[in-house]
């Protein structure tokens, strides 16, 4: 016969089984809600420290000057980096139109002086009236077949003589496909395409929708690598201030390295990498010190109110 004391004992097991069954499903569920929190928390405090600005205008514009001045020494000691690349002395003399300055105008000028490669097309993208060869600017094109990028600015510099492939030309009016360097690139292209040669609204609001992609990227990108002053730059000289915030500026200069250049590296990333970069070198570059002379030069002188700089 079954004692009735064991015959209650039994019965209470399962109940405790399903009760330590409950305590455990609340502390997953829980710790599911606290990382899910840590995780939101963590994506919005990254949003904010890249697009809230930290500076009031009397520090962001002294610090602005500081900038220029470091990135200004860089390029006069670091000048024979920029070697040959169109782009650089490009950016160089949009500032120099901005803000004349005779190093810009004289670094222009020996290029223009020099022979560039074996074929001089590329410098109208410094002198659009010079005269030039139809035959060797398509030879050109044709041999930029792995780069669209180069044939999109290429065309863009000689709209009525280039023949773009069709598959180029279209992809250079294609608001959503390209992503990267290729994005920024596109609107480079298109830039000097309206500059150039005129514009209408179907090119403007082209360029408009590139610039509201890119504004939208840089928001959400934390490491302040090439692309990222990239990116502002060319919103600028597009003429979208209202799509570049003053944080960025702020983040440009915070990463600005001792030398007074920049380079395409933060932590372990950079833009030419989809994985983290483990190189130890961090030392300034060209492509990127001369891209954020230029952005700062900008913001001093082309857009100098959408920034503050006017309002003490």
């Amino acid at each position: 016969m079954k004692h009735p004391v064991e015959e209650a004992q039994r019965e209470e097991h399962p109940d405790k089984a399903a009760s330590s069954r409950k305590r455990k499903q609340r502390r997953i569920i829980r710790l599911l809600v606290i990382m899910v929190a840590l995780a939101l928390a963590s994506l919005v405090g990254a949003y904010l420290f890249n697009n809230v600005s930290l500076m009031s205008d009397d520090g962001f514009s002294a610090r602005l000057d500081e900038s220029i001045e470091q990135a200004y020494q860089w390029l006069t000691t670091n000048r024979d980096q920029l070697q040959i690349n169109i782009a650089l002395y490009r950016m160089l003399q949009d500032a120099d139109r901005l803000h004349a300055d005779p190093l810009f105008e004289q670094l222009v000028g020996q290029i223009l002086q020099q022979e560039l490669f074996e074929n001089n097309s590329w410098k109208l993208l410094l002198d659009p009236s010079r005269d030039f060869s139809a035959f060797n600017l398509n030879r050109l094109i044709e041999a930029e077949s792995h780069y669209i990028d180069n044939q999109w600015i290429l065309y863009a510099l000689a709209p009525q003589r280039a023949r773009l492939p069709a598959a180029a030309k279209e992809g250079l009016f294609d608001t959503e496909k390209y992503r990267h360097r290729q994005l920024t690139h596109q609107l480079w292209a298109l830039i000097h395409l309206r500059a150039y040669h005129g514009g209408d609204d179907q090119l403007d609001s082209t360029i408009k929708l590139l610039c509201e992609r890119m504004s939208t990227i840089q928001a959400r990108s934390l490491p302040t690598v090439d692309i990222y002053l990239q990116r502002p730059a060319f919103i600028l000289m597009a003429g979208h201030p209202e799509l570049v915030r003053r944080r960025w500026i702020e983040r440009v200069m915070a990463a600005q390295l001792p030398d007074g250049g920049w380079n395409d590296k933060w932590l372990c990333f950079s833009s030419g990498s989809r994985r983290p970069n483990f190189n130890i070198d961090a030392s300034s570059n060209a492509h990127a010190s001369v891209q954020g002379l230029w952005l700062l030069w900008q913001v001093k002188y082309r857009y100098p109110e959408k920034f503050g700089l006017n309002s003490h």
